[in-house]
């Protein structure tokens, strides 16, 4: 999906209000697909290189959570469980952030050489990763594109709420095409609630 065909789209639903979000719209966009990615993340995978007594490692930039780790699994395979060579305790990976609220991984615990040297130095796991804009172009799935604009479009009258508070906006909704008066923040809270049901549903 283009970024500039669905600002034109936002500008469309926003009507006569549009004039109030002028110049900010690619702004409005990315704070409305950041929290898109909450509902309709990426999943990805990645790997770490594990170091001996290290248990943080950088996250990928995207990062927003671990879904699944996959250290260890196909040396279970090889085993039974009451076999002598089944790696039993497995370290798990989760998100933490530092100080700086720079996003890391961490392990659950720290592998032993003899964990290592059975099962390997490269840890793989999948994640779900926040979407961004790439050369004005977001990848969504073509079913998604409403919902991203509906979300757009909420984001844009919370902005009028906080900088246009006494105004009065009509907007039509993305996903069944009907208008909405009335001021901006019974608007937003009536937008975001349906595209929470909408997100939830589709």
């Amino acid at each position: 999906m283009q970024v500039s065909d669905l600002i034109v789209k936002l500008q469309a639903a926003l009507m006569d209000s549009a004039e109030h979000v002028s110049g900010h719209e690619q702004q409005l966009v990315e704070m409305a697909l950041a929290d898109f990615s909450r509902y309709r993340p990426h999943q990805r995978l990645g790997t770490i290189e594990l170091q001996h007594n290290q248990a943080c490692y950088p996250a990928p930039a995207d990062l927003i959570s671990v879904r699944t780790c996959f250290y260890g699994q196909s040396a279970r395979k090889q085993y039974q469980p009451w076999e002598r060579g089944y790696p039993r305790d497995l370290p798990n990976l989760s998100r933490i952030d530092d100080e700086q609220g720079k996003p890391m991984l961490r392990l659950s615990f720290l592998p032993g050489y003899h964990l290592l040297n059975q099962v390997g130095w490269t840890y793989s796991f999948s994640y779900y990763a926040a979407r961004t804009i790439q050369n004005d172009v977001i990848t969504i799935d073509s079913q998604d594109e409403p919902l991203l604009l509906l979300r757009a479009i909420v984001e844009a009258v919370k902005y009028i709420a906080v900088n246009h508070l006494s105004k009065t906006v009509s907007v039509r909704n993305s996903i069944g095409g009907e208008a909405k008066n009335g001021t901006p923040a019974a608007i937003h809270q009536q937008l975001m609630e349906q595209f929470e049901r909408q997100v939830r549903h589709a």
